[in-house]
């Protein structure tokens, strides 16, 4: 029987005119590992003559001029059975008076541009923008493959177009709407589809810009000043310390749910139960959007090929870290212990002076990581080399490759920082970027009431300039600090359930200066073999980071469609332990062998999967 060929996803964006779009959504793409042909808006038509199964994906701004050019061989695309997707996200408010992201194309998608009475400025005699605005998205069709079992997180929106359904047969069907930060519910599709009257044509238009949004929720605010203290209490951070939370942009009261010390839902915050992040809402409306290009392409029969996010089919990942404040020698070796017995590599964020030097070598020879934790919380003169600069960073980060005699082109790669300290916007990623530092993990809760996803995010991720670009050191935030002392035993579990709901990494912090306390190396040693038991693998920052980063090469490096409806991929670094994923359940030839694949359901599609590939030079699909 001749397989179906494999299909792509067929990119039209200009990047010139849309950097930070296209960089925001090229870190979802390519960290979903999904391989695009990406061309500008106006090559789409000589796309679409190739014979190669896709579905279009148009981002970005379309001006009317190419709107109109573009109309007539999308609508016969649509007519024939194809999928289409469109976003409405320009990475800012989508502008005034008649200008929308698609011009000359919303009625493919069974839409009107409209405008948000709500940012009508009163009195002022202007225009109402055509944005979304800031809000939530309230689901309409709950039962929809994109939408079905996504009402858990708070899909909490900044910006996109403001659409509604135009009148008639070729209607759009609203599946998910706004909700403004009033609390009232907009007349505004936040999400639709147009299905054609015959046939599998799908047309869908994602509103909200959610690739926009996951990274502003990513990265914040720059932090120039104490943000407000949560109104409840729960999260003091108007403490006189700059922080990485002190950029946070979730919301207190609707972004967090309330958790008791079992780990379950409770209606009410009490002795007994706390208002944390609890879900990772970037990571959500992420996987909003990917759902939506999955669901044209399984309607509309394309085989999408793609590398998975963790080596051997791996649902998610774990990551302990250490942050060795007081350098206790006997704390730490008690600490070494525990994770020896428990028989998981772990990575030890180390804070000047550090330990001796044999202790550096038990942790080196057991194979855990040795990273930097950089501190900047003294105040000169007293503590010249504990002040927030790129020069102090560069000595601490010196120091401990002296220290630790660690050497190499990737010695020493990971780095938190002490207390999450952070002031301006990326500047310390850049200076991580310049150090070698390629991994860094300080964005995570310092209050109780921010544990959990403050920034949103259980993925490690990269974060991008205001002009688009890419910031090289990947972000791995964490989920609390040492269960017990900060919060109870069984969040860690909740966050091992977490990672595996959101195919994230379960990262959770323990100091050596609590180890000895009661309780807190049974929760670590029982979180471990939680994770363990679920199918988690812990990894160091550095594996994680490698992975990533070989995995990223490939995808990047793009694909190759044959003629014969097999896809070449390129892996310019080894992918040891890599998983190849084509959607469906019709199987995969690997190299032009029938590979083991297993069929199984993941981020809400069928995708047949094989594990345990090492990818090296060129590999062919079929």
């Amino acid at each position: 029987m001749k397989k179906t060929p494999l299909g792509r996803i067929t990119l039209a964006i200009d990047a010139t005119n849309s950097p930070v779009v296209r960089g925001t959504l090229r870190e979802v793409l390519d960290h979903a590992g999904l391989f695009l042909h990406e061309v500008l808006p106006g090559m789409v038509p000589a796309a679409l003559e190739e014979a190669v199964p896709q579905i279009v994906l148009i981002a970005g701004r379309i001006d009317a001029k190419t709107g109109e050019a573009l109309r007539a061989p999308l609508e016969a695309f649509f007519a024939r059975g194809g999928g289409i997707v469109a976003l409405g996200g320009t990475g800012a408010p989508s502008g005034q008076d008649g200008q929308g992201v698609v011009n000359g194309l919303f009625e493919i998608f069974g839409l009107q541009p409209a405008v948000n009475p709500s940012y009508a400025p009163p009195g002022s005699g202007q225009s109402p923008w055509q944005t979304l605005g800031e809000g939530w998205l309230k689901i309409r069709d709950k039962k929809h493959p994109v939408l079905s079992s996504m009402s858990d997180a708070p899909l909490h929106a900044f910006g996109g177009q403001a659409v509604v359904p135009t009148k008639g047969k070729d209607a759009a069907k609203s599946l998910a709407s706004i909700v403004g930060l009033d609390g009232k519910a907009r007349p505004l599709a936040a999400l639709s589809e147009r299905t054609a009257r015959k046939g599998k044509g799908t047309a869908l238009f994602v509103a909200a810009d959610l690739a926009g949004s996951a990274a502003y929720i990513r990265t914040g605010r720059p932090v120039h000043f104490d943000a407000p203290s949560a109104p409840d209490g729960s999260a003091p951070l108007s403490d006189g310390l700059l922080k990485a939370e002190d950029g946070l942009v979730l919301d207190f009261l609707r972004d967090r749910h309330v958790i008791d010390e079992r780990g379950r839902t409770a209606k009410k915050a009490g002795p007994n139960a706390w208002p944390i992040f609890d879900q990772p809402i970037a990571d959500a409306l992420a996987q909003v959007l990917l759902r939506a290009i999955f669901h044209a392409a399984s309607r509309t029969g394309v085989r999408l090929p793609r590398l998975w996010y963790y080596p051997d089919g791996l649902e998610a990942l774990g990551h302990i870290s250490h942050d060795t404040d007081g350098n206790d020698p006997d704390l730490g070796e008690l600490l070494h212990k525990v994770m020896e017995d428990a028989g998981t590599r772990s990575t030890w964020c180390t804070i000047h002076p550090g330990y001796a030097e044999p202790f550096y070598e038990k942790l080196k020879a057991f194979g855990h990581e040795i990273a930097l934790h950089y501190d900047a919380l003294g105040q000169p003169p007293s503590h010249p080399f504990r002040r927030w600069g790129d020069a102090t960073f560069d000595f601490q980060y010196r120091w401990l490759l002296d220290a630790a005699k660690l050497s190499g082109p990737v010695a020493l790669v990971s780095n938190k920082n002490h207390y999450t300290r952070w002031e301006g916007g990326l500047e310390f990623l850049e200076w991580c970027a310049r150090a070698g530092v390629r991994i860094d993990q300080s964005r995570g809760p310092s209050k109780r009431g921010t544990i959990g996803f403050p920034f949103g995010s259980s993925h490690a991720h990269f974060m991008y300039d205001v002009r688009g670009r890419r910031v090289d050191t990947l972000e791995l935030g964490f989920q609390t600090q040492d269960l017990v002392v900060t919060a109870p035993a069984a969040w860690g579990p909740l966050f091992v359930e977490r990672a595996l709901r959101w195919h994230g990494v379960c990262h959770l912090l323990f100091h050596p200066a609590h180890i000895g306390k009661d309780g807190v190396a049974d929760s670590l040693v029982r979180s471990i073999e939680y994770g363990k038991k679920k199918g988690l693998r812990w990894l160091t920052s550095r594996d994680i980071d490698a992975f990533e980063r070989a995995r990223r090469a490939c995808v990047e490096a793009g694909a190759e469609w044959l003629a014969d409806g097999a896809v070449r991929l390129r892996a310019a670094k080894t992918v040891a332990g890599a998983t190849l994923m084509v959607l469906g359940a019709e199987g995969l030839e690997v190299n032009g062998s029938k590979a083991a694949a297993r069929t199984l359901r993941r981020e809400g599609f069928v995708w047949s999967q094989v594990s345990a590939l090492n990818l090296s030079g060129e590999t062919v699909l079929r």
